[in-house]
């Protein structure tokens, strides 16, 4: 198999949702000489909820199309992708969720492989952006296999059931980013999101071959 970065995707949703209050049984038979309704000051309350999807599976292209062969003859292989994300708690630590999703190809299907993922569950710190000087955020991550939501043969991800890595991350105002691997200042993602305690990426597709 071609060595591909080993990241992935939580997924992320982060939501605020307001609700209203029923009228209780104990009030619902109130003396009608009683007015109990509430003046209307004609004022307009801003909605301040807010949803944010760093969810980016929707992103992926969910078959093999154009890792079917090598050099003209079809091989055993998947379209590859890793997806990542992130959100952070209260003691401003980070948790979240990488996967390495396989979408297999007829010649691996034929030998019993299938689309398949990997997951690991991530605990990240915040730290320094390392080699990306034009990064505003970094953060140390650390991986451990969730063997309960993985789906893959063992042996395409024995020996990577643990690691850590360094993230180095350029966030825009508009919620766009992208990330990097603080040691190496490389590019990771394709697309990347971040916002106010929630960031997820996308790698780019490319193909893995068995």
């Amino acid at each position: 198999m071609t060595s591909t970065p080993r990241v992935a995707a939580l997924v992320l949703p982060l939501a605020l949702a307001a609700c209203s209050g029923a009228k209780s049984a104990d009030t619902a038979n109130e003396p009608t000489d009683v007015d109990t309704s509430t003046e209307d000051t004609g004022e307009v309350t801003e909605d301040t909820s807010t949803s944010v999807d760093t969810d980016l599976s929707s992103f992926m292209q969910a078959d093999a199309t154009g890792c079917e062969a090598v050099d003209g003859f079809e091989t055993p292989g998947a379209a590859s992708y890793f997806r990542g994300g992130y959100t952070r708690q209260a003691d401003g630590g980070w948790t979240g969720e990488e996967e390495w999703h396989l979408y297999a190809n007829a010649s691996w299907r034929a030998l019993g492989g299938e689309d398949c993922v990997v997951r690991w569950a991530m605990v990240a710190t915040e730290t320094s952006a390392g080699a990306c000087t034009t990064c505003t955020y970094g953060l140390d991550v650390s991986a451990t296999l969730d063997v309960a939501a993985t789906t893959c043969p063992e042996a395409l991800y024995e020996g990577d059931e643990t690691f850590s890595t360094t993230y180095a991350i350029v966030a825009a105002e508009t919620g766009e980013a992208e990330v990097y691997f603080a040691s190496s200042g490389n590019l990771l993602t394709e697309t990347a999101v971040f916002y106010d305690g929630a960031m997820g990426f996308l790698t780019p597709r490319t193909c893995t071959w068995f």
